[in-house]
């Protein structure tokens, strides 16, 4: 299916939703921050990422735009948060789509699905 880049640092969110991405078939890299979420970004292969807003060093908006700002533009981006309701999420930043927490993994699935299948036309 797809690689995806997956940073959170809930430890318990980023073990249920690697897993269940990965029971969906994805291979998923989980890491607990912006700042190597950003240098493994660098090195290339990553299909999707998936940002929780708010993380240590660089937080899920800024790596977003930097994704954006990058020569892998077209990744899909999708932000968790906890405390801001989807309807903002646009309006702060570029991502492609945005899901708050709690979410149901199947939501989540679903909504990555939606971003690959747009992604490849």
């Amino acid at each position: 299916m797809a690689n995806i880049l997956l940073a959170d640092d809930e430890e318990d969110v980023g073990i249920i939703v690697k897993e269940r991405l990965q029971a969906s078939g994805h291979e998923t890299v989980w890491v607990a921050d912006g700042t190597t979420a950003w240098e493994l970004f660098g090195r290339g292969g990553f299909d999707l990422v998936i940002l929780d807003i708010n993380m240590p060093g660089i937080n899920g908006y800024q790596l977003c735009d930097m994704i954006k700002d990058s020569d892998r533009s077209d990744t899909p981006v999708l932000l968790l948060s906890a405390y801001v309701s989807e309807v903002y999420f646009p309006q702060k930043c570029r991502a492609d789509a945005c899901i708050s927490k709690p979410f149901q993994a199947d939501y989540l699935v679903d909504s990555i699905t939606k971003l690959l299948q747009k992604k490849a036309g």
